[in-house]
């Protein structure tokens, strides 16, 4: 199934990736506001969305990194990264200290300043 929507809020699209889990549904694939989904036994996953900037060696040590933790990278799109981990396996929760959850919302508020400047220009 496909399914077309688009987010400014990565905690609302996180919430409703999570309430397609809860109804059977596993993400696939995203790009450009199309969201691929495949069934699955309902509730089976847990999604996090992470804004990560990707380089060619970051990259292959973060993926490392997520599979010792359990989590699964579903697919990357441009800094966006989707995450999924196994319900069965506990909370997912990536910033869980507030230190780390300001430094975070701060990379993202600086990339839609970016994205406004240039919508101004």
């Amino acid at each position: 199934m496909t399914v077309f929507k688009l987010y400014s809020d990565k905690d609302k699209e996180t919430a409703w990736l999570n309430e397609m889990s809860a109804n059977g549904w596993k993400l696939r694939s995203f790009c450009l506001g199309f969201y691929t989904f495949d069934p699955c036994e309902k509730g089976k996953y847990i999604y996090q969305l992470d804004f990560y900037e990707r380089n060619k060696n970051g990259a292959a040590n973060y993926d490392a990194f997520m599979r010792e933790l359990g989590i699964t990278v579903v697919c990357t799109w441009f800094f966006w990264t989707y995450l999924c981990k196994e319900t069965s396996d506990g909370p997912f929760e990536l910033y869980s200290d507030s230190e780390s959850r300001i430094t975070h919302y701060t990379r993202i508020r600086r990339l839609f300043k970016i994205g406004a400047a240039l919508e101004f220009c």
